[in-house]
């Protein structure tokens, strides 16, 4: 019997199964025919990463993605093909131009409709190109509407960017009624929601855009920050396990993962995406620098970390003193419970007073701006808190629509009564509004007698 099993051990053949890109794309196309789409999707994507170079799934993949109504993406991978891989596969743009109709983007589309008839004059799309054009031509005022939404998008990021909100919010909804499938100000305007204490409003246009575009980046991750926000523990763990399986393929994309990471206190899963950019040449600005920083040294890289910090004081030199290994490790003496808190122990006017709980939740968004800049220094965390918490109850509702202004102006008036104050435009800075807007509300906060 030992000799029969020896003799077949012998003859048995060990077959590798070397699972490739191509195995995987084959898999994904039989699904596309078979209109599974989102298993077509997943496994395209899975060919994708493991054959990056090659010009032919990337192209399937956007193609499915068109199909599935993902137009903005669709076009970005066809970008990829068309100007990375292979500036011959000139077909990409017309299924760009079809997608940038689909966006209501007509001069767009028009545009790279030209684009194909001029390189492929007798190609297999000139037929559904010139009808294409046909439609596209019926209304002559389409560039104009299209200059108009541009302006739009524009002014409304202005406008958030300056602190008014609810000027945004108005703005993002007169754009979304004519372009419902524009998934950015959907994003934006969820944001919009969210700076101004409305979480739950926040929440569920995110939601609706997960509904509609299952497996926007950019949502996932608004919301992955939201919920650690509200220290919603089970909510933050379950993105993070979706988020952490993704492999976005656009540079922009995995910037944002990144980023998300670091802002969430994940590390180890910061790191690889900005890491992976660095190593690509990637040009990043101060914020991309410094989760690299902070990643990396978390993850006990220091010299990366290090060079990163270098980089990030190059491009925003009032960092100076907020490097990572200047920092305590996280006290989490002031998470949002505690600054509750923190706020009835020092309530210094009438108990029976008590805050709205719109009044409240804005008065902890403030709070959360002024932990994150310090929570490495117990001493001025607590006297800051003290002073806005004591400040709070006396401010009108409409006056706490612009919380990174509010906390800007609390750190101002603060470090002015121990003549250390920085000058408006550096802090300005740092909390990402105008200078006007900061002085505005150190105004109105002086003459609530902070200072």
């Amino acid at each position: 019997m030992s000799k029969l099993v020896g003799a077949i051990e012998q003859k048995a053949i060990v077959i590798p199964f070397h699972i490739d890109g191509d195995f995987f794309f084959k898999k994904g196309m039989r699904a596309y025919r078979n209109r599974e789409l989102d298993r077509a999707i997943h496994l395209l994507k899975r060919a994708h990463e493991l054959d990056p170079e090659d010009q032919t799934i990337l192209f399937q993949l956007a193609t499915v993605l068109s199909d599935t109504g993902q137009y903005q993406l669709s076009t970005e991978y066809f970008k990829i093909v068309i100007e990375e891989l292979d500036p011959e596969m000139v077909e990409c743009y017309y299924f760009i131009s079809n997608n940038y109709a689909h966006l209501g983007l007509f001069h767009e589309a028009k545009k790279h409709a030209y684009k194909y008839l001029e390189l492929a004059p007798n190609g297999d799309f000139v037929e559904e190109i010139e009808d294409l054009l046909e439609v596209l031509c019926i209304d002559p005022d389409t560039e104009e509407d299209e200059d108009d939404l541009i302006f739009l998008q524009d002014h409304a990021r202005e406008l958030m960017e300056d602190g008014e909100f609810h000027q945004a919010i108005e703005i993002l909804n007169e754009l979304l009624e004519g372009h419902p499938q524009f998934w950015s100000a959907h994003n934006n305007l969820a944001l919009a929601h969210f700076y101004i204490g409305e979480t739950e409003v926040a929440l569920k246009l995110l939601s609706e855009v997960l509904q509609k575009n299952s497996g926007n980046l950019h949502a996932l991750c608004n919301m992955l920050v939201i919920y650690y926000y509200l220290r919603n523990d089970k909510k933050v763990e379950l993105l993070v396990n979706q988020l952490k399986v993704v492999h976005p393929i656009l540079i922009e994309h995995r910037y944002k993962l990144g980023a998300t990471f670091g802002m969430v206190g994940k590390y180890d899963l910061a790191l690889p995406w900005l890491l992976s950019l660095k190593k690509i040449g990637f040009d990043g600005d101060a914020t991309f620098y410094y989760w690299l920083s902070y990643s990396a040294y978390h993850m006990k890289y220091g010299q990366l970390a290090t060079y990163a910090w270098k980089k990030v004081l190059a491009l925003k030199p009032e960092k100076e003193g907020s490097a990572p290994w200047e920092k305590a490790e996280s006290l989490d003496l002031f998470a949002v419970k505690d600054v509750l808190t923190l706020y009835l122990q020092m309530k210094e006017q009438d108990s029976s007073e008590e805050l709205d709980q719109s009044q409240l939740e804005k008065g902890f968004l403030v709070a959360d701006l002024l932990y994150s800049r310090y929570q490495h220094d117990e001493l001025n965390l607590s006297d800051l808190l003290s002073q806005w918490f004591y400040v709070l109850p006396q401010l009108p509702e409409n006056q706490l629509k612009n919380t990174p202004a509010l906390a800007a102006a609390v750190e101002f008036l603060y470090l002015k009564t121990r003549g250390d104050a920085p000058t408006k435009q550096a802090l300005s800075q740092t909390y990402n509004v105008s200078v006007a807007t900061a002085r505005k509300y150190i105004s109105l906060l002086h003459s609530y007698e902070l200072s």
